[in-house]
């Protein structure tokens, strides 16, 4: 651990009280967004290529419509970009700002994911990093189906994956400490009842010995598996479930279709990826 670690864990204990901050969930990751990516890792951007890329050849769709909701810098919907028709839509100004500096090839927009309405259907809709869990009340994570419900062409597929109960048990107390490009960043995570803050410090360096300070907190909130499957069998059909470690749920489901429409070719799939 080199001297600036030592310094900005000692800051650490010795000047934060998060009972402080007027932080409006809504519109955070101000500051966290240029950093965004570096937090993130590698493994959920996969799962979303597969699962995406499956649905897609298994509906011989060549060119499809693909819109990610709270999607941040875009990490994942760029992987789609280009081969596809690529959209995403985020609450957060500055993500969307980072988001097309990243990807010059997708149509970004400014929406509230629970409310959102764009002139376009899409083949499929993915919510992923467990963004939904930053809805602090169930009726909102309804409002999200419901939107995508509207957004969806008929057997289009919705995907979308969540922290569990587990995980904000397994994570209560633990402070993590990321060496970014620029500075670092050290966060903190408190778990209450079925919710869990992320408490955030960034320190951006200036020069050799100044870091200037920026403060954030992410606060989610979780639900029973079987409460939230309820609530999607009145429009969808679940067609896999995954539960890794029992810590993060990922649910693949489609639009139910018109009795017109012959449904989909991807058959309901249980376990794994």
């Amino acid at each position: 651990m080199d001297g600036y670690t030592v310094l900005l864990l000692k800051f650490f204990d010795a000047d934060v009280n998060y009972n402080r901050f007027n932080y409006m969930q809504k519109i955070g990751y101000r500051y966290l967004s240029e950093y965004y990516n570096n937090l993130t890792g590698k493994g959920l951007k996969d799962i979303y290529n597969n699962l995406v890329n499956k649905y897609l050849h298994a509906n011989k769709i060549k060119q499809g419509k693909i819109l990610e909701i709270a999607c941040g810098t875009g990490k994942i919907i760029e992987s789609f970009a280009g081969k596809h028709k690529t959209y995403g839509l985020d609450i957060s100004p500055w993500m969307i700002k980072e988001a097309r500096k990243k990807n010059g090839k997708s149509k970004y927009f400014v929406a509230d994911m629970t409310n959102f309405k764009l002139p376009e259907k899409f083949d499929a809709i993915i919510c992923p990093f467990d963004s939904i869990n930053h809805l602090q009340i169930f009726s909102d994570w309804k409002k999200v189906f419901a939107s995508v419900i509207h957004h969806l062409k008929e057997g289009g597929i919705f995907i979308f994956d969540f922290n569990t109960l587990k995980k904000f048990i397994n994570i209560d107390g633990r402070v993590k400490l990321e060496n970014v490009q620029g500075g670092y960043i050290v966060m903190e995570t408190q778990r209450e009842k079925n919710f869990c803050n992320w408490n955030i410090l960034i320190f951006k360096k200036e020069n050799q010995n100044i870091f200037r300070l920026f403060r954030e907190r992410v606060r989610e909130s979780t639900f029973p598996l079987g409460r939230v499957t309820n609530s999607l069998k009145k429009e969808f059909t679940i067609m896999k479930i995954v539960n890794l470690k029992k810590e993060r749920i990922f649910i693949v489901c489609q639009k139910k279709p018109d009795k017109k429409m012959s449904g989909m070719v991807l058959k309901k799939d249980e376990g794994n990826f």
